[in-house]
């Protein structure tokens, strides 16, 4: 059950309503539209004192429209505590100055579920997406009354998730405030790109759901087993663009260069830390390289060869070089932590403690904590990124896994990407450094 409040005095005895705890959905025009792109139709609110929901429209062909702002305004009065389905997505069109809780990061935290809100579309819903879907404004036309059924619905199956213990726990509150801010800071930002050359390699792309004609604008998946963060939106893989078939060269800069930094020996460095091994200031790749080859000088082809030993030995439980100590070192943590999973049937993560699951064997021990570590420790130096800066004209505007990608005006100055790579480089990590007018011709300097 719900009820419609479409005029100002519906909205006035409403507004006499105990708001301060509820959940808040707004009602985009389009589901399959980057929320960056499209507008709110309606907002959705059930106070959780409440038996029913409430549909406040602001733009619907069968209801009269409410100002956004007065709705926006009564939220950022009444509310105390909202929950969201998916925080990054609503940080779009509701910028509430009070807890928000997401209910997506909060199922998949407590069981590695991922909620799909469009499953509570009603057939009538997906009727019209089914003939209509490209249309900017389809929801729109979706009848009102299903509208509101599909977030009732929602609510209704999931209720034990807003009672749920979950909230309260360090590492949901971890991932639910700053790796979803951080990953929407990104996302916002937006890429500026070459869109004829975009669409040359993607031919079939829907091209207003993701750009406004000079950005595209992506989005980043942190639902995952490992816990990387993948980057895909209709259909572009954009944490994963190919380096040889010219598709990077489709990401230009707003501004006047692109500067990638890119984390050195990345996986390396974070189990020296966690193993305690110190590799003395030397190139990681080199420094390992001597050892296997028992030299003080590399060939080209030693050198090349010395990433395709690393793997085989961190990742296929190779005991070929356990008599070094960095390798020791290693097969020691994984033999710990694969004890510790056998007995409880989780570890935990590194910064967040968050309970790593789904690992059938021992080799997925290393990929698992690494990847979360190395996702957690850069969604905190992207915080750290997006607060530096906050006040100049570059952005971070894409991040992939061991890189971080800044659109670089010149009048910010030089000192900051100094400050940038000393931000990056805490804690004795080190990182490489790439300039370019594309994403494709990239130069180390």
């Amino acid at each position: 059950m719900f009820y419609i409040i479409e005029t100002p005095e519906q909205l006035a005895k409403f507004s006499e309503y105990n708001l301060e705890h509820s959940f808040i959905e707004p009602i985009l025009y389009n589901d399959n539209y980057h929320p960056a792109l499209t507008e709110v139709s309606a907002y959705y609110i059930k106070p959780m004192l409440s038996r029913t929901g409430f549909i406040l429209p602001v733009s619907h062909s069968e209801t009269l429209s409410l100002s956004q702002e007065y709705i926006l305004s009564l939220f950022a009065n009444k509310v105390r505590k909202a929950y969201v389905f998916d925080a990054k997505k609503v940080f779009y069109h509701l910028n509430l100055q009070v807890p928000v809780l997401c209910l997506k990061t909060a199922k998949f935290m407590e069981s590695e579920e991922v909620l799909n809100l469009s499953t509570y579309n009603q057939p009538i819903q997906n009727w019209l997406y089914a003939l209509h879907g490209t249309r900017y404004d389809i929801n729109r036309i979706v009848p009102i009354s299903k509208l509101a059924e599909k977030y009732d619905n929602f609510i209704n199956e999931n209720k034990n998730l807003f009672k749920s213990t979950i909230y309260k726990k360090g590492y949901y509150k971890f991932y639910n405030q700053l790796v979803n801010t951080s990953l929407f800071e990104i996302e916002r930002q937006g890429l500026k790109v070459d869109i004829s050359l975009l669409q040359e390699h993607h031919p079939d792309l829907l091209l207003d759901s993701m750009s406004d004609g000079e950005k595209v604008y992506t989005q980043y998946n942190q639902y995952t087993h490992t816990g990387r963060p993948s980057n895909a939106f209709n259909h572009v893989n954009f944490g994963a663009l190919n380096k040889t078939d010219g598709t990077r060269e489709v990401i230009l800069p707003s501004n006047d260069l692109l500067v990638e930094f890119d984390y050195s020996s990345y996986h390396p460095s974070i189990l020296a830390k966690l193993t305690g091994y110190d590799f003395k200031g030397e190139d990681i790749h080199t420094h390992l390289g001597k050892m296997y080859f028992d030299t003080e000088e590399l060939t080209e082809e030693q050198y090349s060869e010395i990433k395709k030993i690393n793997f085989r030995n961190l990742y296929v439980e190779s005991k070929e070089f356990l008599n070094f100590a960095f390798f020791k070192g290693v097969y020691e943590l994984t033999n710990r932590l694969y004890e510790e999973y056998r007995s409880q049937g989780w570890i935990e993560s590194i910064i967040s403690k968050k309970p790593i699951r789904g690992i059938t064997s021992k080799t997925q021990i290393l990929p698992y904590l690494l990847q979360s570590y190395e996702t957690e420790r850069n969604c905190i130096m992207m915080s750290h990124l997006q607060e530096l800066m906050k006040d100049t004209k570059s952005k971070l505007v894409l991040y992939t896994y061991d890189s971080f990608l800044i659109d670089y005006s010149k009048s910010d100055g030089k000192g900051l990407l100094e400050q940038i790579q000393s931000t990056l480089e805490t804690d004795g990590f080190t990182t490489s450094v790439k300039v370019g007018k594309n994403y494709n011709q990239m130069k180390t300097i």
